[in-house]
């Protein structure tokens, strides 16, 4: 609990948030989300709702963070390693273990342990099935990462293991060691194939070239060698360096060498030829790790000072990493290219994003062709989201894993849902058909003909019995889930863009145009009708089935009385359309999604803006809450759907992860007013 020295007004943490949290994003992210934190924390310790201003602010604090995970170990940590499908992350220890982290949690999944001294590098196999680890115990050793189960034990070496590399079709692994020599092994025997000799100083670092034609080593005497794979000769020595190279990897396409060296350098080689490309300086001190983004665009450097990366094509300096408070001795990049990770002699590994925005979690991937619609599971455990290639995804909401792809649908898939009981799946189309989907297993249950245009809407009533679909062809229809037979047509005023049924399943409202239509279910009757000034994209009842929501092509959102046909409230603050607008499940809260790339969240009740989250890079073409209203996400043409925390205490969590550090006593003197600090709340 803040003590009275820090518990300024409202008014006081929030002008010091907007004057020193936002404007002081891009010279220290760590400060802005610790004085958010401490902001939002000095209201909500007392049971009072956090102040927006300060809530907001953290919000795009957290946003602007590279810093994914932070996980801790005992000792310094030696060697990172993401799985080839990059969800897993291994770390190499110097408490004589190795263990494997969850990407998308930060859980640790195992702990592998049977050396006699440090671990000093970690590789798994192409195929995610073994973990390779050195140590400087003279061993190497293969593990199950599932079952942890050791495997082989590589016995050979004379003096310390001080790297582990798979061979492309993970039938090899090749070790490392300070004994002066590179040894091959057999992975399926445990055999050592070849000795390879010739380098007149310690082994540092190996690595495959991902073609399998060439081995790399990095060596104590300023050089790095380059190998046959096949007949294990030696083919070209690459000198340059004026200290010993610690690091070397190849570019994804196997035509480039990357080393990395004390002498406060990282250079690039032609892989065929052993002629320098370039040399990227920059680091104040020694470097020693390097490795290649997988699509081969950037480079990433570790050392003594600040993790950077690089632009591998020219070689100018993108980034730099801060967070570490000690030697970072080992970095790799995820296969999927959206993570970098380290590893520290401050006793953490670091997971950073190396250019997507994201708060709880991102799914689906930026070079894809954008998402439309979004939906939770009943539960929560899933998220649907409609793909531009016709397709639905389903995921995990927790861990991102995707459960299902859903394809059947010949043009684009406009609408999804879930039935009550989570069993099925329902889809509307372009291609003027809904179909029903087996949940589980994705298999296609139901076409459903009947409309003659676009159809832009569907949702199930409360029981699961009776599907509800909206369409271009003026009408609104229900139909026989079990038997996919249409048992009624409303005819609107125009084409149906939108519609929903609301939680009692008493109305349906349509959106045409300009126009929202509010129906009696049973009869059909059209009970009343609302007006927008512009296009109506979507409509949505809330939960205590009191009020419709719309959002508008003029910008705008409103609200209106279900009772009565009064409107209540005009949403003004989005400058580009409002493609949906969404309640909470308390019905306290209304977000809403635009093309101006934002998602803005707002008071329900008084129309009063309380967020703006800016995760996407295009349109926001939906947004919708979790089912217990913790979390909210959003699908844009920029291919991605983010999720954000909006529970405040998951909030404050996330924000803790995000951090490497407290505020310092000069900066609660400056910022806080106060001469002494307070924890991180």
């Amino acid at each position: 609990m803040l003590s009275s020295e820090f518990t300024q007004t409202e008014d006081q943490f929030s002008d010091t948030l907007l004057d020193y949290g936002v404007d002081g994003l891009a010279d220290d992210v760590e400060r802005s989300i610790l004085l958010g934190s401490q902001a939002v924390y000095a209201t909500v310790q007392f049971g009072q709702a956090a102040v927006p201003a300060a809530e907001d602010t953290l919000h795009r604090a957290i946003l602007s963070s590279p810093l994914r995970l932070n996980l801790h170990h005992s000792f310094g940590v030696n060697s990172v390693a993401f799985s080839r499908d990059s969800q897993r992350l291994a770390t190499a220890c110097w408490d004589n273990s190795a263990k494997t982290w969850d990407i998308a949690t930060g859980k640790e999944l195992r702990t592998f342990r049977g050396h006699a001294s440090g671990v000093t590098s970690v590789a798994f196999s192409p195929d995610g099935r073994r973990l390779a680890t050195a140590s400087s115990d003279g061993m190497a050793k293969v593990w199950g990462p599932q079952s942890g189960k050791e495997l082989l034990t590589l016995r050979g070496h004379a003096g310390e293991v001080s790297g582990v590399a798979f061979s492309p079709d993970g039938q090899l692994l090749a070790t490392a060691s300070l004994d002066e020599t590179a040894k091959v092994w057999d992975v399926a025997t445990g055999r050592e194939l070849r000795t390879l000799r010739g380098h007149s100083g310690w082994v540092n670092g190996i690595a495959f070239s991902p073609d399998g034609r060439y081995l790399a080593t990095a060596n104590n005497d300023e050089t790095a060698k380059v190998w046959d794979a096949t007949t294990w000769r030696e083919l070209r020595t690459l000198r340059g360096h004026k200290s010993s190279v610690e690091s070397v990897a190849f570019s994804p396409d196997s035509k480039l060498l990357a080393t990395a060296s004390l002498d406060k350098t990282a250079r690039v080689w032609d892989a065929a030829t052993g002629q320098e490309l370039r040399t990227l300086s920059g680091h104040q001190e020694k470097v020693l790790s390097v490795a290649f983004s997988a699509d081969g665009k950037r480079l990433a450097t570790a050392g003594l000072d600040v993790p950077k990366l690089w632009d591998a094509a020219n070689g100018q300096h993108l980034r730099d990493l801060k967070g570490h408070s000690d030697s970072i001795v080992s970095v790799a990049f995820s296969a999927d290219g959206r993570y970098v990770a380290t590893g520290s002699r401050d006793r953490t590994a670091k997971v950073w994003s190396t250019s997507d925005i994201q708060e709880l979690l991102t799914l689906g991937r930026s070079d894809s062709d954008g998402f439309g619609k979004l939906v939770f599971s009943p539960d929560g455990k899933r998220l649907a989201a409609t793909a531009n290639d016709n397709s639905v995804r389903v995921w995990d909401s927790i861990t991102g894993r995707e459960l299902l792809i859903l394809r059947g649908h010949t043009d684009s898939v406009a609408s999804i849902a879930f039935s009550p009981d989570q069993q099925r799946l329902a889809t509307s189309s372009w291609d003027n058909t809904a179909k029903l989907w087996d949940g589980v297993t994705g298999r296609e249950l139901l076409t459903l003909h009947g409309h003659s245009a676009h159809v832009n809407s569907v949702a199930f009533s409360l029981d699961g019995r009776r599907l509800v679909t909206g369409s271009d062809d003026e009408t609104v229809r229900v139909w026989d889930v079990s038997a996919g037979q249409e048992l009624r047509t409303l005819h609107g005023s125009g084409p149906v863009r939108s519609m929903a049924l609301s939680v009692n399943g008493k109305w349906i409202g349509s959106a045409s145009e300009t126009t929202v239509t509010m129906w009696d279910a049973p009869s059909g009757k059209v009970l009343f009708t609302f007006h927008c000034a512009n296009v109506v994209n979507s409509i949505a009842f809330s939960p205590d089935n009191g009020r419709l929501a719309a959002g508008c092509w003029d910008s705008t959102a409103r609200v209106w009385d279900t009772a009565t046909g009064r409107e209540l409230l005009t949403l003004h603050g989005h400058s580009g359309v409002v493609s949906e607008a969404a309640f909470s499940p308390d019905g306290k809260r209304l977000a809403t999604a635009s093309f101006d790339k934002a998602v803005k969240v707002w008071d329900a009740t008084t129309g009063q803006e309380l967020l703006t989250l800016r995760g996407h890079s295009g349109f926001v073409n939906s947004v919708v809450f979790s089912p217990d209203g913790k979390r909210l996400a959003s699908a844009s043409s920029d291919g991605t759907v983010q999720i954000y925390a909006i529970d405040i205490h998951d909030l404050l969590a996330l924000a803790r992860s995000r951090v490497t550090r407290s505020l310092t006593p000069d900066e609660c003197k400056r910022y806080l007013q106060s001469a002494t600090c307070p924890a991180i709340p």
